[in-house]
């Protein structure tokens, strides 16, 4: 008879976002043509890995009968506050690394809910030569990899600030580091205290 009652994983999507978030930053850095198209891209997988993170976080340390409604009602910001209340985690929101927290669900709302962007120009200002070379402020984030790079160690710390506050915890390490999926698998009690398998 096995004494293994059950297993499963839990497969972690922060992990991959993140991971992915990683990959195209160093792309970025390589190919200027495309810098701009895979740094948009960073910057939203940067969002969604540490929005992940948070989901996770809420979904094991809030109570069970408040998650559910918090998923749906609330923001990221607001859900990162509740849990920081609840577990009673400092975070000062004016220093780095949750200082860019807002900088990046700025830029991630604007290319969640942007429209098309006219600009109209007078016909004096066509003659410009600068006319070409003006950007706007988030168009200029896109060809700055020193500022992905820096939005990437700041998503890495926070994730590691809150995960050295979380009770429930995998021991393996920091979830970024240590792989998308957590094996674990229940056991029988032996009538003598042991579990088995060991």
């Amino acid at each position: 008879m096995s004494h293994v009652k059950e297993a499963y994983s839990v497969h972690h999507h922060h992990y991959t976002l993140y991971k992915s978030a990683e990959l195209l930053i160093k792309h970025a850095a390589n190919d200027s043509r495309q810098r701009g198209l895979y740094l948009r891209s960073a910057y939203v997988m940067l969002a969604f890995a540490l929005e992940a993170y948070i989901n996770d976080f809420c979904a094991t340390s809030i109570p069970e009968s408040l998650w559910p409604q918090m998923k749906k009602k609330f923001g990221t910001k607001e859900k990162l506050q509740m849990v920081i209340e609840h577990c009673l985690i400092a975070i000062d929101f004016s220093l780095r690394p949750f200082q860019d927290f807002k900088m990046l669900f700025d830029i991630r709302n604007e290319l969640a809910h942007s429209g098309r962007s006219v600009t109209i120009v007078e016909a004096d200002a066509l003659n410009r030569i600068d006319f070409a070379k003006e950007k706007d402020r988030l168009e200029s984030m896109f060809q700055d990899v020193p500022l992905a790079s820096r939005l990437l160690e700041s998503v890495f710390q926070m994730v590691d600030h809150l995960h050295l506050h979380r009770t429930n915890r995998d021991s393996d390490g920091h979830p970024f580091v240590v792989g998308a999926n957590s094996f674990f698998v229940s056991v029988v009690l032996t009538p003598d205290g042991s579990a088995i398998p060991t």
